[in-house]
């Protein structure tokens, strides 16, 4: 997905999507579905990481990864809360292992 192939990230996902899954799971699959929809509505100014595509870099992601890492492990959360908050690190994980003007 983040290397923009959308077509076949879309079709993985409606693969994974049948196999059902933990609540966990489900929450990991609503947020590959977020940036999914990200990155087929790369204009839209409403989502989150097209706003701030360009400011994703050094300590903004930094600080980023670590709230969302909190939140992923936070017993307090549902667990699928904290499978979605898990997608979303592994995404900003990707994003920085990828460096700046790359996908995304």
């Amino acid at each position: 997905m983040i290397e923009g192939k959308v077509n076949d990230a879309e079709r993985e996902l409606a693969r994974v999507r049948e196999m059902g899954g933990s609540e966990w799971e489900q929450g990991f699959v609503k947020a590959l579905e977020g940036l999914l929809l990200a990155q087929r509505n790369p204009d839209d100014k409403y989502l989150f990481f097209n706003r701030n595509r360009g400011e994703l870099a050094g300590g903004d992601l930094r600080e980023l990864k670590k709230k969302f890492a909190k939140y992923s492990k936070d017993p307090l959360n549902a667990e699928y809360d904290r499978g979605y908050f898990s997608c979303m690190l592994e995404y900003l994980k990707a994003l920085e292992r990828m460096g700046p003007g790359d996908g995304g």
